[in-house]
């Protein structure tokens, strides 16, 4: 052990590229030999891949399948080396990152505290070196609440139900635990048995005092009518004992389904009920739970993804970040103090299906409120671009307000497209702006587009007071089989109206000025690819949340060569 632990600091020193020494009493409990806490994620995944198989075994696989679901299980189990095992996890600690743009997973950085925690408060001398409470905290974390009862000597509640001294019972130490925040009616008991304690299934198994059954019935409501405060679920068992006590003070059986049953017998019934329901809310929840407490999603954020064919066969990957200004990045708090500038960092970032970084950018941009407020701009507005080949990975994006450091982020998967294909294609819409104010150009990220400077559009639902830039791109052309023109259509429709609102504003497009669009027109082909740029004005269209614009090229003379793009938009005043 003391070997492997030497080769972990060797080992990190190199990793991280830092020249430090960690105290053994960092890792080590020099009591017990055992890795009890790791400081940092690089720690952890350092010791991870130099621990030999014992020490893996002991250390780190035992907990780590407590949070796999039957499937995750399954498949794990189904590797056969340890080093196979070992990406795994390491797969596993990147996968359920929260957020990878931050420097640590908060995620892993919570079960390790969870682990210490757990090794530390219900220790055990085998592996996993806690005890069954350690394996839900480990799990689900803190209860919502956590009865403790140090057991002993016990009297019943009720009077009437004591016959005399004898009556008084004893019971092990036990806890109670309720975790409904986790599943509805989660409760999971436990009882101290030797210097452990272990889950039970019902509280009759905490009583120690030898019992008849009728009496072992009425100790059991006892005891849970004493914790009904520590769950709803407990709550309305015990309010149904309740129920059945003040029957059985009137009588001595019931008539349940034409059958006479002994009240006792009843009460065990409920019994049985509840341990059903345990249960049923146990296999309901989650493998695990986690609550990060780092990666707070404190800012809002608007995000559009386009991709367009780049060289080399790879893919380009346009993204167009939107924050508000007012009441996120700018509150009553700082406008009174008197903030001018606005400093927002921009990042993303591209995980393959390992979830190992394929790709990163980041930018920083300063939007001076006033002249922002000027411009009327809402938002402020950042890009990002990747060169990515065809294939899937993980998307995340971030903005942070680098004066608070508070974040705002967002993951999702992502398909990125493939231009390789052969047959006509064409590139996702991307909506942009004119920007002819220098004022406003010192504000958005511009480019030239067709000998026009403009910027990603900076609202998240179109404005009828700002018309629109769409641009998109057209490939294959001549390989394809267009030979002088092709066709463009474009269409504006709701998902929730069956009328073409389209239709409602095209007479008044035809009369529209010099580059907006009309219903359809013809291009001219000149080469493999041609690049479109089209203005919109949607003020005559009514507003809605449920657009869907579509532009559909086709080839005029052979009508089912075509292909299609589409994008989803708001319109507002």
């Amino acid at each position: 052990m003391k070997k492997d632990a030497l080769a972990v600091k060797c080992l990190l020193v190199g990793a991280c590229g830092l020249v430090f020494l960690l105290q053994p009493d960092e890792w080590l409990r020099a009591s017990t030999g055992k890795w009890d806490s790791f400081a940092t994620e690089a720690q952890y995944l350092a010791a991870l891949h130099s621990a030999n198989e014992s020490t893996f075994r002991q250390e780190f696989e035992s907990e780590f399948l407590l949070l796999l679901s039957e499937r995750q299980r399954r498949h794990y189990e189904s590797l056969s080396g340890l080093a196979q095992k070992k990406n795994f996890i390491e797969n596993y600690w990147r996968a359920v990152n929260p957020n990878p743009l931050l420097p640590e997973n908060d995620i892993l950085l919570e079960h390790l505290r969870r682990r210490a925690y757990a090794r530390k408060n219900f220790p055990s001398p085998d592996p996993p070196y806690f005890d069954d409470r350690g394996k839900y905290y480990i799990k689900y974390g803190d209860p919502i609440i956590r009865f403790k009862d140090n057991g002993g000597l016990k009297q019943l509640t009720l009077v009437e139900f004591r016959d005399d001294a004898n009556d008084d019972y004893t019971v092990r130490i036990n806890e109670s635990w309720s975790y409904e925040n986790v599943a509805r009616d989660f409760v999971v008991h436990f009882a101290q048995v030797g210097q452990r304690f272990r889950e039970i299934e019902s509280l009759t198994e905490i009583i120690i005092t030898p019992r008849r059954r009728s009496k072992q019935a009425t100790l059991w409501s006892d005891i849970v009518k004493k914790r009904a405060s520590v769950s709803p679920a407990l709550g309305r068992l015990a309010a149904k004992i309740e129920h059945l006590e003040s029957s059985m003070r009137l009588s001595t059986s019931y008539l349940v389904k034409n059958e006479v049953v002994m009240p006792t017998e009843r009460i065990f019934e409920v019994e049985k009920k509840h341990k059903r329901e345990l249960k049923k809310a146990i296999s309901l929840a989650p493998p695990s739970a986690h609550q990060p407490i780092h990666a707070i999603n404190a800012l809002t954020l608007d995000y559009q993804v386009q991709q367009f064919r780049d060289k080399g066969g790879l893919t380009r990957v346009e993204i167009t970040l939107l924050s508000p200004i007012d009441k996120n990045l700018l509150t009553s708090e700082n406008t009174v103090a008197g903030r001018q500038d606005i400093a927002v960092e921009f990042s993303g970032l591209l995980r393959d299906a390992y979830f190992r970084p394929a790709a990163r950018q980041q930018t920083n941009r300063n939007f001076p409120v006033a002249r922002a407020r000027d411009a009327q701009l809402r938002n402020v507005v950042g890009t990002l671009t990747f060169f990515a080949p065809a294939q899937p990975f993980e998307l995340t994006v971030q903005v942070k307000d680098r004066l608070s450091n508070k974040i705002g982020f967002d993951r999702k998967l992502l398909q990125v497209a493939d231009f390789r294909r052969e047959g006509l294609l064409v590139s996702d819409v991307q909506f942009l702006t004119e920007v002819t104010d220098p004022e406003e150009a010192r504000l958005l990220p511009v480019t030239q587009r067709q000998n026009l400077t403009v910027a990603p559009y900076p609202f998240v639902k179109i404005r009828k007071s700002r018309p629109l830039l769409c641009y998109f791109e057209v490939y294959n052309l001549r390989s394809a089989g267009v030979d002088d023109e092709f066709e463009v259509t474009y269409r504006l429709y709701s998902e929730r109206r069956s009328e073409n609102v389209f239709q409602s504003f095209a007479n008044w497009v035809t009369n529209s000025q010099k580059n907006s669009i009309s219903f359809s027109y013809t291009q001219p082909v000149q080469g493999e690819t041609a690049k479109q740029l089209i203005g919109i004005d949607f003020s005559k269209v009514p507003n809605g949340d449920d657009y869907v614009f579509e532009i559909v090229v086709t080839d005029p003379n052979n009508p089912q060569n075509s292909t299609r793009t589409a994008r989803r938009l708001a319109i507002a005043d």
